[in-house]
């Protein structure tokens, strides 16, 4: 595996993607709570996508296997 196969989000640099409100620092945490009401304004503001949306998404998607 390798690549996206190996995404996880200890090795994510959440402190430096930009969501709608600052940094994506919390949003680890907001994944593992299933906080998605909170996460969606962060990564689509005003149908603007953030930096962080993409890296989310990725993220997201491997986050149910994980669990």
């Amino acid at each position: 595996m390798t690549g996206y196969d190996q995404l996880d989000g200890v090795h994510i640099p959440w402190q430096r993607l930009t969501t709608a409100y600052g940094r994506g620092t919390e949003l680890p945490a907001l994944m593992a709570a299933r906080a998605y009401e909170k996460i969606a304004p962060l990564i689509e503001h005003q149908s603007t996508l953030w930096q962080v949306t993409p890296t989310l998404s990725l993220y997201g998607i491997r986050l149910p296997a994980a669990l």
